[in-house]
């Protein structure tokens, strides 16, 4: 055989060995839904207008590619299309996400509970008190990230620079005043908005309420429209994303609500424990204006849509099963609307009077 046709064949074998192992690789990789439901899009966006369909918690899919934040996926009845990685649990770790799985917490459903828009027109609404709130007083500041932090970030970290070009480009704002909450809101104090608004309690209560001992601990399963709601019946609101980055990066702008070092700290971030902590109980996540846990702990949501989704909002803040990066005062997070997870909370903010 000639030498110029057996490295060609040598060629053609080893591209069809990167292929099949490429292919294995991806068939490999097994997701299951880890929310109440999620939708299949058509294309890697937020948009009403690519969804396919829904599906349930606990569908079994089949990983075929990745873009960004975003998978392609397969389900086990055929249906192609992509998801968000942040409602999805790896085979691996589906006996962790399991015990995110509510048990039903009413042998009927119930029909004294209020939706949502009906909770504002219901009294008494709070008057929305300042205590345990900081104040943020205004000025300029700047929001978002260099080009050149988020190169550093692709290299450090490894991840996509799609997942990252959201923060783009850095700007100089000019903000009024505002107050926003010291800590999460809790399991406690949300029950209060559960029993005063007649309000459905989240997946993981049991009944009318949340498991002993994690009174203190921040409300999760919380869906924006859930989020909403108690801050408009708290007499509150939700911040922005830019009110939220600023209270998290202080007056000095810091990268982390710290400072501009990512090491030394100790987070309830990449599970270091099984679940949320005690709100505050992170000594050393505290921004410089003394907010707590704008590192870990929870994924808090936003009034402010994401990239101009209307079903889609911005998370801020890493969680408990949370990467580094995402503790950054820039980073945003897409979270659609009907999103209802371990790691996903809130705080509210109010206008300064």
């Amino acid at each position: 055989m000639k030498p110029q046709i057996f490295r060609q064949l040598l060629c053609l074998i080893v591209s069809a060995l990167g292929l099949m192992t490429c292919q294995q690789t991806f068939a490999s990789q097994r997701f299951y839904v880890n929310n109440t439901r999620v939708n299949l899009r058509s294309s890697p966006t937020a948009s009403r207008e690519n969804i396919l369909g829904t599906l349930e918690r606990d569908t079994e899919l089949e990983m075929l590619s990745k873009q960004g934040r975003w998978l392609r996926v397969r389900s086990i009845d055929g249906r192609e299309g992509w998801v968000s990685e942040w409602v999805l649990a790896s085979k691996d770790d589906f006996s962790d996400a399991k015990h995110d799985i509510p048990q039903p917490k009413f042998d009927k459903p119930r029909t004294d509970v209020l939706s949502p828009e009906k909770v504002s027109r219901t009294g008494p609404v709070r008057t929305g008190s300042s205590q345990d709130m900081i104040f943020i007083p205004g000025g300029t500041t700047i929001v978002g990230s260099t080009e050149n932090e988020i190169q550093a970030l692709v290299r450090q970290e490894g991840i996509s620079e799609d997942m990252l070009r959201d923060e783009r480009p850095q700007k100089n704002i000019v903000y009024q005043g505002f107050y926003i909450d010291r800590y999460e809101v809790t399991n406690a104090e949300y029950k209060h908005f559960v029993d005063a608004a007649r309000y459905q309690p989240p997946l993981n209560w049991e009944g009318d309420n949340y498991p002993t001992g994690t009174g203190t601990l921040p409300v999760t399963f919380i869906s924006w429209d859930d989020a909403h709601a108690y801050a408009e019946w708290a007499g509150k609101r939700l911040p922005t994303s830019e009110e939220w980055e600023i209270a998290s990066r202080g007056p000095d702008a810091f990268v982390y609500p710290w400072g501009e070092s990512s090491t030394g700290r100790n987070l309830n971030i990449n599970r270091r424990q099984n679940g949320p902590a005690e709100v505050g109980s992170y000594a050393n996540d505290l921004s410089a204006y003394g907010v707590n846990d704008m590192g870990g702990n929870v994924m808090e949501w936003t009034a402010s849509h994401y990239a101009g989704s209307e079903n889609f909002f911005i998370l801020k803040g890493s969680s408990w099963v949370g990467k580094l990066f995402e503790a950054r005062g820039a980073n945003k997070t897409p979270g659609e609307a009907i999103y209802q997870l371990s790691h996903i909370g809130f705080r509210c903010a109010k206008d300064a009077e």
